[in-house]
């Protein structure tokens, strides 16, 4: 009888060997100005969401939420590397000519997915570096498609042209060559290209589904079919459960104070530890910057 028992025990053990391990789909939808109330799960009586509420009522809540930074560059620092962004040298808001953004050395979510064969995109508003190598593509993202800061913004010269750039709002192609700014005119990207300036931002959030919904289809016809982070522009509750996700303990020397910093310059985080390099095109100095 215990020989059956070990025999049936081995045969058990020996195909959960075998079998393939489902890796989990990830999609982080990361969310700007969004209120409490601004969903109908939370009580909301004027905007109506009733696919974040079905997502909600088939999902989980979490309703007590801390984040990195009460702004765009140093929440999403916190958001996909789990440091706070002071401790990256990584300022609260960044602008088109800022000169810094997040390093390429750092480790993100999606780096760590793509460790373990993921494919990974990210759609919508990134505001981490605008240029290489601080680009979305430089810090384990395969793809990018979105608007690289905020959307009030303008353009920086800096930036590379696609060439079928699409050029709008009555300018060419040489006018953005010459370096045209208009604040609330921001560009498109794709990779670490522009694709269209201005961007037409009455139609993003279409084109931001479509592109993920597109990225979702292709990735379920590979080998792999997990899906690596989507980062979307625009509102979802699955926001709430992202800072589980990673971890940071301790502070790197390369992540402390750069020497001779005063303790005046920590409102907007800590000045660049690095100086721009040849890859990227801006070798100015950090311009002091005020919202």
């Amino acid at each position: 009888m215990k020989q059956y028992i070990f025999l049936i025990l081995t045969i058990l053990a020996s195909s959960l060997l075998k079998a393939k391990i489902q890796k989990p789909n990830v999609v982080i939808i990361f969310i700007d100005d969004m209120g409490y109330g601004d969903v109908g799960f939370n009580g909301a009586t004027g905007p109506k969401t009733p696919h974040l509420d079905r997502m909600a009522k088939e999902g989980m809540i979490f309703s007590d939420f801390y984040v990195g930074c009460a702004v765009c560059s140093g929440s999403r620092t916190s958001l996909l590397t789990g440091s706070h962004y002071q401790r990256v040298s990584m300022n609260a808001v960044l602008f088109p000519q800022s000169s810094n953004g997040l390093h390429p050395d750092e480790q993100t979510i999606a780096d760590m997915l793509k460790d373990n064969r993921y494919k990974t995109a990210c759609v919508g508003k990134w505001h981490l570096g605008h240029l290489p190598p601080c680009l979305p593509t430089y810090q384990g993202f395969d793809s990018y498609y979105g608007v690289p800061y905020s959307n009030d913004m303008w353009l920086d010269p800096a930036n590379k042209l696609a060439k079928n750039l699409i050029v709008r709002e009555g300018l060419t192609r040489k006018d953005v060559e010459d370096g045209h700014k208009k604040k609330n005119w921001v560009p498109l990207m794709r990779g670490e290209e522009i694709i269209e300036y201005p961007a037409n931002q009455k139609t993003l959030t279409k084109r931001y589904t479509e592109e993920s919904i597109k990225f979702i289809k292709k990735t379920q016809t590979k080998t792999v079919r997990a899906i690596g982070p989507i980062k979307l522009f625009f509102a979802d509750v699955k926001i709430l459960c992202t800072f589980s996700l990673t971890n940071s303990t301790h502070i790197s020397i390369k992540f402390c104070r750069p020497e001779g910093a005063s303790d005046d310059e920590e409102s907007f985080g800590m000045p660049q530890r690095n100086k721009p390099t040849k890859t990227n095109p801006r070798n100015t100095d950090q311009p002091k910057e005020s919202t």
